[in-house]
């Protein structure tokens, strides 16, 4: 399997269109500090990074590595300044384990990292998800904890996985299921220590349902699942959903939105959902708004069930960059912060802030634009926060060749 083969992923449900709004831009100058630049050995990264509760950062390359199948890696701050590099784990393209991770990374309560690998050879070559623990002299060792056939319980899962309270992992496959468009599933930790999977929803492309779910889930506070497809729906432009389990068992689906076949309101989103405090959901489109090159949106519940769609941003191709496909994250204040993989001066994404401002609109500060060269350029993921507010996330180009980890000082 090729990288090739998963960045169709991201220009696979293209039939989108024009017209909206574009809010006042204004440019604020940010230090950018490359962390790390990825070279051949060490692969390339498209996924976001993760920090552990020292400050450390993880994540994923997407090949390179001993066996060329990709890496987890860590980077470590030093005393002065800068950022040293380990490979974790090596992923292995002749084994069992899977390969070539292209998602973000989680961590458990112990210290245990989760991901998963849209390739294996075990079980039919439809990925894997895998925990990795670290031993007590220092190495990481990879249990797989399911394997997916590439037939009904899914293939490529090429997303990140989430956690419940109970410990129990979500996630969603881009293919396979009942219907071939994609799965939504669990996995339920056993007492013999295996992991059962149990299948949530399987896509079929209808008019009621949707095709395709590329972004990782998220969680409300009732236990609720929600995610969303890139294709599919009335319109084919993609929707929202939302799973709830029901009393008796099993679980109930439900699309929450569709977006519409004008353009105007987006289509095709690709990044994960983030809730604010008034259970109101925002993410990105990565098609649509007034050029047609992406918009963030917020859907809000009304008493009847529906969710009413509000574009808070429109992104314009020639300044600040287009074609998000990363979710957007808050800062504690109630700021929003994201990236475009795509467009503007360089043609190379940019990092950005929305902040909320009088009447209900918001106003965004580009924090910095990507050239594409030693800089990095196109980032695929979110940035996180530390707790001084400087964003950190990756790109897929530039650097030394391969990509960047990047720092955003505020």
């Amino acid at each position: 399997m090729t990288e090739a083969r998963f960045k169709v992923l991201t220009i696979h449900a293209i039939f989108f269109f024009v017209s909206m709004f574009a809010m006042a831009t204004s440019a604020v100058a940010q230090k950018e500090v490359v962390l790390a630049p990825f070279n051949n050995p060490s692969g390339g990264t498209a996924a976001g990074v993760v920090f552990d509760a020292a400050g450390n950062l993880y994540g994923t390359t997407f090949y390179g590595g001993l066996y060329g199948g990709g890496t987890v890696f860590e980077l470590l701050p030093n005393a002065g300044g800068g950022w040293e590099q380990k490979i974790l784990y090596s992923f292995d393209t002749r084994g069992p384990g899977g390969f070539y991770p292209v998602a973000s990374l989680i961590f458990d309560a112990a210290g245990n990292l989760y991901g998963t690998a849209p390739a294996n050879y075990d079980g039919g070559g439809g990925g894997s998800v895998f925990r990795l623990s670290r031993q007590p002299d220092g190495d990481w060792t990879e249990t797989v904890l399911h394997s997916f056939t590439g037939k009904q319980d899914g293939i490529q899962p090429g997303s990140a996985v989430i956690f419940d309270k109970a410990g129990n992992l979500y996630g969603v496959t881009n293919y396979g299921g009942a219907h071939r468009y994609g799965i939504a599933y669990q996995l339920a930790p056993q007492a013999d220590g295996t992991w059962k999977e149990t299948i949530l929803h399987s896509f079929a492309n209808s008019k009621y349902d949707g095709q395709t779910p590329y972004a990782s889930l998220t969680l409300d506070a009732a236990g609720h699942v929600y995610g969303s497809t890139l294709g599919g729906g009335t319109y084919g432009n993609g929707i929202v959903f939302e799973l709830a389990q029901k009393n008796g068992g099993g679980w109930s689906y439900r699309v929450l939105y569709e977006f519409p076949d004008s353009g105007s309101d987006g289509g095709s989103p690709y990044g994960s959902l983030t809730f604010d405090a008034a259970g109101n959901l925002y993410g990105t489109a990565g098609f649509g708004g007034a050029d047609n090159r992406g918009l963030v949106f917020k859907l809000s519940p009304e008493p009847g069930g529906t969710w009413t769609e509000t574009v808070l941003y429109s992104f314009n191709d020639s300044t600040d960059g287009g074609f998000p496909t990363a979710g957007v994250i808050f800062d504690p204040a109630g700021n929003l912060y994201g990236t475009t993989n795509a467009h503007g001066p360089y043609n190379s994404g940019s990092v950005f802030e929305l902040s909320p401002a009088a009447g209900g609109s918001w106003m965004e500060s580009l924090l910095y634009t990507f050239t594409g060269q030693t800089d990095g350029g196109r980032p695929e993921a979110g940035v996180v926060l530390d707790n001084a507010g400087n964003l950190f996330g990756t790109t897929e180009m530039g650097g030394t060749g391969y990509g960047t980890v990047f720092e955003i000082i505020r």
